[in-house]
């Protein structure tokens, strides 16, 4: 999926021996201290015997139904795919003692309240952003030893699963109008910072909640105007949308921006500001386009 597709690189540049589970897509043949496995997570019996054989120390779970209206749509595959599953691997991790990082998202703080912190109580106004929520709580009562990552990322990903960010170089590059909501707040961060997060705080002695976002409050318009000035397009190509004017089949957050004061303590450094997270994945796009 999109995150792995930056973390596993990253892991594996850093020296860690990583074991990739897909589905359908491989996508790091060749790549030195990586191990592909197959793997349907919907089969709890075959998913328990597949960490069995490769034991991990630390298990990052980025996969989910993260399409919002499909989840609307088919809210028990839902329920399996964003609940069930990290209450199975959560407690695998338990019974074993290895250290189990859940992804979850910036929508379960969509209630409208700016820089949710943390400690808010959890808002969410669609089917998708209560599954992320149910299962935090699921997750921590399984493994109170969990860490859960809220997070909204950006950046290249594989040719069969586009990014936000592929999808504004695309519409910019074929010089197609880019409507972008103005009325819908959230906190950006790169896929490449992102991947050095969760390492960081998966080799830490962290547990609980914390937010892994951008240090920047930015409405969509904000960040597709930033993302095309510095690659350079045509900032008239944006144009100044809202969620009102489009016939979304499920309802959407309006402001997503989360605190990070918390995780920049843990970390003992700044979260990236928006230009920070631009420059990391420059290559990424003027090197392959």
């Amino acid at each position: 999926g999109l995150l792995g597709h930056a973390l596993v690189p990253y892991l594996a540049g850093e020296g860690h021996e990583v074991d990739a589970l897909f589905h359908t897509h491989r996508a790091f043949s060749g790549m030195p201290a990586v191990h592909e496995v197959s793997c349907d997570l919907m089969d709890g019996e075959a998913s328990a015997k597949m960490l069995d054989e490769a034991a991990p120390d630390i298990l990052v779970h980025a996969a989910g139904l993260t399409s919002v209206d499909r989840c609307e749509e088919s809210p028990d595959l839902a329920a399996l795919m964003n609940v069930t599953i990290p209450e199975r691997l959560a407690k695998w991790c338990l019974i074993h003692g290895k250290t189990y990082v859940f992804i979850s998202s910036d929508h379960v703080t969509g209630g409208g309240k700016p820089l949710f912190t943390e400690d808010d109580p959890a808002e969410p106004v669609n089917v998708y952003a209560r599954t992320k929520a149910e299962a935090e709580l699921t997750v921590l009562n399984v493994n109170p030893s969990s860490i859960i990552l809220r997070t909204n990322f950006f950046g290249k990903g594989p040719k069969w699963r586009k990014s936000l960010s592929d999808w504004l170089w695309d519409k910019a590059a074929s010089r197609d109008e880019i409507p972008a909501f103005a009325d819908s707040f959230f906190s950006p961060l790169s896929s490449r910072y992102l991947a050095q997060v969760i390492t960081d705080m998966a080799l830490s002695k962290e547990k609980g909640i914390f937010h892994a976002g951008g240090s920047e409050r930015l409405s969509k318009y904000d960040f597709a105007l930033k993302f095309m000035d510095f690659f350079g397009f045509d900032k008239s190509l944006v144009r100044k949308s809202s969620m009102s004017e489009v016939g979304l089949s499920a309802p959407r957050p309006v402001d997503m921006s989360m605190s990070v004061e918390k995780i920049e303590r843990i970390l003992g450094r700044s979260m990236p500001d928006i230009l920070e997270s631009l420059e990391s994945v420059r290559e990424d796009y003027t090197a392959h386009g």
